[in-house]
């Protein structure tokens, strides 16, 4: 779902570079959370520190995507 509402905004904010590289972001960090979720049943690692980086993760996220309202809007 977020793949998708991320390409729907990036074609209608016209698919510059700035643009793409948000979009690329919000993907790997949709990546990123996916991967902590499995690691918190399936690995050793602190789950303390698994959650940090999810955190994290989903503030760059939010960063990205809270970006993109006006890019489209600028001509």
């Amino acid at each position: 779902m977020i793949l998708g509402v991320t390409v729907l905004r990036a074609q209608r904010a016209g698919g510059r570079p700035l643009v793409i590289r948000r979009a690329a972001g919000l993907g790997v960090c949709a990546a990123l959370v996916g991967g902590i979720e499995w690691a918190l049943d399936k690995t050793p690692v602190s789950n303390v520190l698994l959650y940090g980086v999810m955190i994290a993760a989903c503030a760059a996220m939010y960063a990205c995507a809270a970006r993109f309202g006006g890019e489209g809007k600028k001509k």
